[in-house]
């Protein structure tokens, strides 16, 4: 298959790299530690199942019925000179051209990488039926797989070192009906050590098991006997040729990089001490293989305990793990309040704005945060609430059975006599209603009256 504009184009084969979890060195204080590096001699291999076979050994897997997802199939370019892209718009148009029938089955198909490409699929059953198409994918130059990582997943158990891999390999079994699994495969750890100036490995009582199962059992029985099981944290790999993370110097296919002077030679042929430490992966103030120090190494943990995690990829759990944590960039750039100066303050009854210089973790340059000050209460009482206070309060008025103060919720107030202006005001009100009482029928006066004659003098509206 061959698309002159953006599809699958011909050109020259990228060279596979050996999985890194083949060249990881297990020691017997916790799984996916950073010792064990040697700044001279590099790392001696260990040799370890790998979830990432070589395409040449990469197995036929397909989904069961029990498998819970993710349901993932990958769609590789395997043409001998092929350096172009291959193009998940074109690789969809191949598969429902051919495949029609998964048109509604498929989530999305997405580009993972310059020759590679993930369909996800909603059920198993839809992915089966494409990974049953390999072949008619081949004569096309596409290889149709799944990564043996999403199928397969590894722990540590710990044993005693006198139980062989092939004893514990027949003996390990589910514990209960509800922990569904086959094991694949059981592989001792070792650790380094170095007795007399001899490199050896010696077994340690721990064993990486591999799991045909998404999710991992969190007890497996040997013999009826429980054992926990711990995820498998992958050891972090630095590179002694070009400082870089991921994989060994025998596999490197970089230039070398100092981690003294930054000269393109191996850091172990260089002499040069007064130089300025500075860190080629981080630019932190340490050398690149100083691990402690660096900020990257941590983030390299945090990407391999996601892959263990969540059985993910290295390219996704890369894509998840954030490059600078907060941690990272408050290390180099610590958050400090500028000194304020308390004489320099403004006063309490002012209602001016102070501001907090403080760097921005960011960036360079600063940050004001305004802030406005509370107003405080004043120290003395206030004039209108005084007068408040001496003209309003509450009496004790004489009950009348029916009338309007026996409702709970009516309050009445009284006034300080002593306010000219209002008393002048109350007897305009009962020089009103005594000259209505004039001109009306005694008798005839109620309270609806009396109260529509007070309303009509105050211009209250019913």
């Amino acid at each position: 298959m061959s698309v002159s504009q953006g599809g699958l184009l011909p050109g020259k084969k990228r060279k596979e790299s050996k999985d890194s979890m083949n060249a990881i060195i297990k020691d017997n204080s916790q799984v996916g530690n950073d010792n064990d590096y040697d700044l001279q001699s590099g790392v001696m291999q260990v040799e370890l199942p790998t979830l990432s076979p070589k395409k040449a050994d990469r197995p036929l897997l397909t989904y069961k019925q029990t498998d819970k997802g993710p349901y993932h199939v990958y769609i590789e370019n395997n043409e001998p000179n092929f350096s172009g892209k291959l193009n998940p718009v074109k690789v969809g148009e191949t598969i429902l051209k051919n495949i029609p029938e998964v048109d509604n089955m498929i989530k999305r198909i997405e580009s993972i990488g310059r020759n590679r490409v993930r369909i996800v699929f909603k059920n198993s059953s839809a992915a089966n039926v494409l990974l049953n198409k390999t072949i008619l994918f081949k004569t096309i130059n596409l290889d149709v797989y799944i990564p043996k990582f999403i199928l397969y997943r590894q722990s540590v158990i710990s044993v005693d070192k006198d139980l062989s891999d092939e004893y514990l390999l027949e003996r390990i079994k589910p514990f209960d009906s509800h922990c569904i699994f086959s094991v694949d495969s059981v592989e001792r750890m070792h650790r380094k050590s170095d007795q007399n100036g001899e490199i050896k490995y010696l077994p340690i009582n721990k064993v990486v098991v591999t799991f045909q199962a998404q999710e991992l059992p969190k007890r497996v029985a040997i013999n009826h006997v429980l054992f926990d099981v711990n995820h498998y944290i992958q050891k972090i790999i630095l590179c002694h040729n070009c400082m870089r993370y991921g994989h060994l110097g025998k596999q490197c296919r970089s230039k070398p990089r100092c981690a003294k002077c930054h000269e393109e030679h191996v850091t172990s042929s260089c002499h040069n001490n007064s130089l300025e430490q500075k860190c080629l992966i981080c630019d932190g103030s340490h050398y690149s293989f100083e691990t402690s120090k660096c900020d990257e190494f941590e983030r390299q943990k945090a990407i391999k305990k996601h892959m263990a995690m969540t059985n993910s990829s290295v390219r996704d759990s890369n894509n998840a793990v954030p490059k600078n944590t907060y941690a990272s960039v408050t290390k180099n750039n610590p958050i400090t309040l500028q000194e304020i100066n308390s004489s320099n303050l403004p006063s309490q009854s002012s209602n001016t704005q102070t501001s907090i210089n403080i760097p921005n973790a960011n960036s360079h340059f600063t940050q004001r945060l305004s802030k406005p000050l509370k107003r405080n209460s004043p120290s003395s009482p206030d004039l209108t609430e005084e007068a408040r206070r001496q003209i309003v309060s509450q009496i004790n008025t004489p009950q009348v059975p029916g009338g309007i103060t026996n409702n709970p919720t009516y309050y009445v107030h009284e006034f300080n006599t002593r306010d000219e202006t209002f008393i002048q005001h109350v007897s305009e009100l009962v020089i009103f209603v005594l000259t209505n009482f004039r001109q009306t029928n005694i008798n005839s006066l109620n309270k609806s009256t009396i109260t529509s004659l007070i309303r009509e003098r105050l211009n209250i509206d019913k």
